[in-house]
């Protein structure tokens, strides 16, 4: 039950950094020189060589390869024997596409997800809309994570799954590369480098808790859509991807329990339930809530479903119940 009071406060306390790459070759590196660095390592049949780039502006930092210049004016680095050659912008369409899937790998090593058959039992449950119609979990979690990522799916997982996770462990999840960024200044002013197509929802955030486009997305609001500038219009729809993600870790958009008054057809999320419904069916979903908590963390543990399973059950028989009613 814990995790559902302090969902809002768990959006918003992990806000570090992204990671500084420090790396420094002796022969072509100043000493203690902090920047981020690119790394390439070209292979070659007998011998290897290192050529690294700035990742804000992919300026060369340090090289042991051997650099010419083509007929076409294109840098171009070589193994010493030159059995190996790549130019500049070959390079770095490697580094970058590894960065990027390595940002979607990370993913997979530090998340917690439930197994395919549970969350596809989730998607089936029913969920009121911020339109107010009643769908399923499948439909909302689709549409909000193929939003957020710029995908259908993610690192391989279903939608279903990724929005479970987001719900039950907001604080992992906010610092994890998985907000699509198609602007490489944004990229730039988030201080994860010009070329990253993911960010963490902890990036926006600055150490004391602003958000960093605050002001910036204030001013906007102020000019007529026709004058956006293309930086302004892409911004515009990463803050959207920034509200959808923070309704999950909120826990706002789990609007699953209906109230039961034929007067009304609001739906509410745990939270506001437990606060507005009378002291019985308050405890009631209080107690479903914190059981099928308890129940997915030792499913995780376990990697065995069935009691989970169940509670997610008793949640959906409520549904029906007060649905009827």
């Amino acid at each position: 039950m814990k995790k559902i009071i302090f969902l809002y406060i768990l959006a918003i306390i992990t806000l570090g950094l992204a990671d500084n790459s420090i790396l420094a070759l002796d022969k072509y590196f100043e000493e203690d020189r902090k920047i981020n660095i690119l790394p390439f390592t070209l292979k070659g049949l007998t011998e290897d060589c290192n050529v690294e780039f700035n990742s804000e502006n992919n300026s060369l930092v340090g090289y042991s390869c051997l650099w010419m210049i083509n007929i076409d004016g294109d840098d171009v680095f070589c193994t010493r024997n030159k059995q190996f050659c790549k130019t500049k912008n070959e390079i770095l369409g490697l580094v970058n596409k590894k960065e990027n899937n390595s940002d979607i790998n990370d993913l997979r090593e530090r998340m917690n997800i439930c197994s395919l058959e549970h969350s596809k039992k989730f998607s089936n449950l029913s969920i009121q809309n911020t339109s107010g119609n009643i769908t399923s979990i499948k439909v909302l979690a689709q549409k909000y994570i193929q939003n957020i990522t710029g995908r259908e799916k993610f690192s391989g997982y279903s939608a279903t799954q990724l929005f479970v996770g987001m719900i039950i462990e907001p604080e992992t999840y906010q610092n994890i590369p998985m907000i699509n960024i198609e602007n490489s200044d944004i990229a730039l002013r988030l201080g994860i480098g010009k070329n990253r197509k993911y960010a963490k929802f902890s990036d926006f955030c600055t150490t004391d808790g602003t958000y960093k486009f605050y002001n910036e997305l204030q001013n906007i609001e102020r000019i007529k859509k026709e004058l956006l500038t293309d930086y302004e219009r892409e911004l515009i729809k990463i803050d959207e991807r920034i509200q959808l993600e923070f309704t999950i870790y909120q826990g706002t958009v789990l609007r699953i329990f209906p109230s039961g008054d034929m007067r009304s057809n609001i739906w509410y999320d745990p939270m506001n339930a437990i606060k507005i419904f009378n002291i019985k069916d308050s405890e009631k979903i209080k107690l479903m809530i914190l059981e099928y908590f308890n129940a997915f963390n030792k499913s995780l543990a376990q990697d065995i479903w069935n009691n989970t399973d169940l509670k997610l059950q008793i949640i959906k028989d409520y549904q029906l119940a007060y649905q009827k009613n």
